[in-house]
């Protein structure tokens, strides 16, 4: 609707989602903390930790999730002047919960001393966060000179994230009573196979061990705020250059576990963080459930942070000739990555702490700070003066190439084993950083068979003036007595970044006009040209050394690549 100055637009829309999910479970895990080592969960000694595994007689059910989604918006584009427009507009958008066409949902409403009567069933097991899931958005465009030379733009939006049924796919088949995969943990030494299962089945009879989600049942509104500047000029004829901040904030983000039932520390909620020493007998400390087996999560605890500076180039000049540059400062911050897996990426970790969210913040997975893009394109001119088979041989060649340099991916060094006590399904532990001297920066960029400095690193000691502070630790409703001895490093999660990338691609390309409705196009392509190795960070060489502080040979080795060796193809195109 057009009136004056005014051109509104509205619209409605209306989705039905529906998620169909079959997946038998495989036959099972078992986690070992070393390969040799006896006193560290050895593997080939037979020490293992953990068996998480179906039961014989789990049954496999099919689920049938269901979704709608409702939206309506209203939009004026208001042009104030001829060389400013104004952008407004409001969103509307709700779902329904996600919710299984048979009822066979079951979550706890809690992950504090569950047992498996704890268990919500039905068709939904939690709560419609989307009522007011109002999306308020902005914008404008303005030629401040009005000669078309330059324009400044921007904007700012709330775009809100529905809980959609595949927040749900990963718990359809891992959770009782509708599944039954089961938890043995603290398994005595030679137990593996029979032994292990035999344990297992011993704790399904008398319900303990099964695994059940926790998820949370009154989640918050789950929205991201996004807005930009741009300022783009012509500096030049057929030069133009355009600088943009780009930035965005997630609130109430989606966080995932694989297991968070865990032994938590009894310090406090302040670093350093300590865990309690396994009681004497060396049987393991309690976790926040003892009759719950592994219990993953789904929580809207997260948050997110982005902020980007963007420069472009691009000149056009004679002879067909055509360059872009285009360089990206950047950086991603979370609590954790994953909407529909707690470990979306291969660097991720799939069980960080759910009860420290500030602690878990840090860089994305998937942060690159700096990224420069450069591509060139050349139609060959010829001359016109050609005939004959000359022309043909000569005319519609054109050369192009694209060179990407970039800084390399975030990663976490670990330590092997559960060093913390954690007595989970998936522990994991951060070593101590050191600094100083040639630790200042903690890689070898030049030593892809010993990329980390294993020198700047070490095997947590908790001191006696720290484990002197222990008080108990009550954030979560949970209090654990004993000496604290085992504490978590102050490495972090993705603490250092892996190598960088440098690639060049090339193409050339003929065209030939054979008739009035026929042509003939041959490309040739060459995939990193110079077959440069570029190489991922140690994404399985990551663990430094075992609980007992034994150094892994392999440790800090780059074990993959980023990118394929070079790589030629060839094609042949008509078209008519």
């Amino acid at each position: 609707l057009t009136r004056g100055v005014h051109s509104l637009k509205m619209g409605f829309a209306f989705e039905r989602v529906q998620l169909n999910a079959f997946d038998p479970a495989p036959a099972g895990e078992i986690a070992f903390g070393t390969l040799a080592d006896s006193t560290n969960n050895g593997f080939l000694t037979n020490n293992p930790i953990v068996l998480f595994a179906p039961l014989p007689s789990a049954p496999f059910i099919h689920f049938n999730f269901r979704s709608s989604i409702f939206g309506g918006y209203i939009q004026d584009d208001v042009r104030l002047r001829p060389t400013l427009t104004l952008n407004l507009g409001l969103r509307y958008e709700m779902s329904t919960v996600p919710s299984e066409a048979h009822g066979h949902l079951s979550a706890l409403h809690s992950p504090i001393n569950q047992t498996f009567q704890d268990t919500i069933v039905g068709s939904t097991v939690f709560k419609n966060p989307t009522y007011h899931n109002f999306e308020p958005r902005i914008g404008f465009a303005w030629d401040p000179f009005g000669n078309g030379k330059s324009s400044v733009r921007g904007g700012f939006a709330i775009f809100d994230v529905l809980p959609l049924p595949y927040l749900l796919g990963q718990f359809a088949t891992n959770t009782a009573p509708f599944t039954e995969n089961g938890t043995a943990s603290n398994l005595p030494a030679g137990s593996f196979p029979t032994g292990a299962f035999d344990i297992l089945a011993t704790n399904a009879a008398n319900n303990l061990g099964l695994r059940i989600p926790y998820i949370q049942p009154n989640p918050k509104r789950n929205y991201i705020m996004q807005w930009n500047l741009n300022i783009q000029r012509e500096l030049a004829p057929n030069l133009t250059a355009s600088v943009a901040y780009v930035g965005s904030r997630g609130v109430h983000m989606i966080f995932r576990a694989d297991d968070i039932n865990t032994v938590q520390p009894i310090n406090g909620s302040t670093p350093p963080y300590l865990w309690p020493a396994p009681p004497a007998g060396g049987q393991p400390n309690p976790t926040i459930s003892p009759a719950i087996g592994r219990m993953d999560t789904l929580q809207w605890n997260n948050d997110s942070y982005f902020h980007g500076l963007e420069v472009q180039i691009e000149k056009r000049m004679s002879h067909g000739f055509q360059v872009q540059g285009s360089y990206t400062w950047s950086r991603a911050i979370d609590g954790g990555d994953g909407s529909i897996a707690s470990d979306s990426f291969v660097n991720s970790i799939p069980s960080l702490f759910y009860f420290l969210p500030k602690y878990r913040r840090a860089a994305s997975d998937f942060n690159i700070t700096h990224n420069l893009t450069m591509n060139y394109l050349w139609n060959i001119p010829t001359s016109n003066s050609l005939h004959g088979p000359i022309a043909w041989a000569a005319k519609g060649w054109q050369l192009g190439g694209i060179m990407q340099l970039k800084t390399g991916l975030p990663f976490t060094p670990l330590i092997g084993g559960d060093p913390l006590g954690l007595n989970n399904s998936s522990p994991f532990a951060y070593p101590d950083r050191l600094t100083g001297g040639s630790c200042s920066a903690p890689v070898n960029p030049q030593n892809s068979g010993n990329y980390l400095k294993l020198s700047c690193f070490a095997l947590p000691v908790a001191t006696p003036a720290i484990a002197a502070n222990c008080v108990p630790f009550s954030e979560n409703g949970v209090t654990l007595t004993g000496t604290c001895a085992n504490l978590l490093g102050n490495s972090g999660r993705n603490s250092v970044y892996g190598p960088g990338f440098v690639n060049f691609d090339f193409s050339v390309v003929k065209d030939t006009h054979i008739g009035e409705r026929l042509d003939v196009q041959f490309r040739g392509e060459i995939f990193n040209l110079f077959n440069r190795p570029n190489f991922n960070p140690p994404l399985v060489n990551n663990v430094l050394f075992d609980q007992g502080g034994v150094p892994n040979s392999a440790a800090g080795t780059l074990d993959s690549t980023a990118n394929s060796s070079r790589q030629v193809q060839f094609a042949l195109k008509l078209i008519f």
